[in-house]
């Protein structure tokens, strides 16, 4: 069994590969670690790549480093004027990933708020054209661990290690300074959390 998790320096990602290796992985089981440095006209794409180095440390230094991983890098070209969808990352990259390193299983790590942001149609068909795109580009379906799809993200900012939260990053568009936004959906679900559990606002 290979497994690939998709790690963004995210809450929700990191909440998946914690958990994962901690409570989830098979003693021969492979884990690959992706991480894919989009750099778009979103700004954040450094911002994401501090917070998996960070992460990364962190696990290393208690012990929870029994994977392999994995950085690739896409250029959005300037023309593209609207930033690239999770089909870029979750599809076509995770095909190319799943092809190299032979991978059967596949980690996602989309909470229960986006079901409901979105609506559960609309994220039954970007998973469905995610797969597809994948299986093109890799030759075959790839069994879904879903871990959180009925957890708020609320519940596993409180279940994460403090040190561990305070190292991710999530605002969707920073500012000039490199500050969350406090205007994009993620700033506006995730700020008012950090506040009632008194964690650090970067």
């Amino acid at each position: 069994m290979i497994t690939l998790i998709n790690f963004s320096g995210g809450i929700d990602s990191t909440y998946c590969l914690y958990k994962y290796m901690k409570d989830y992985k098979k003693s021969d089981e492979t884990v690959i670690v992706h991480h894919n440095i989009l750099v778009n006209n979103t700004g954040r794409w450094q911002k994401e790549l501090e917070a998996c180095h960070k992460i990364l440390n962190w696990l290393k230094e208690h012990g929870i480093d029994d994977f392999k991983y994995v950085e690739t890098k896409f250029e959005q070209p300037k023309e593209f004027k609207t930033p690239l969808d999770s089909i870029l990352h979750i599809g076509y990259i995770s095909g190319v990933i799943a092809l190299t390193y032979n991978i059967s299983h596949i980690v996602y790590s989309s909470p229960r708020d986006e079901y409901e942001r979105l609506g559960i149609i609309e994220m039954q068909r970007r998973s469905r054209n995610a797969e597809a795109v994948r299986k093109i580009v890799c030759g075959k379906t790839l069994s879904v661990i879903d871990m959180i799809s009925n957890t708020k993200k609320k519940t596993l900012m409180k279940e994460i290690p403090k040190d561990l939260l305070d190292m991710c990053w999530f605002c969707r568009v920073p500012d000039a300074d490199g500050k969350p936004c406090g205007e994009c959906h993620t700033c506006k679900c995730v700020l008012p959390i950090l506040k009632q559990i008194n964690t650090k606002i970067k």
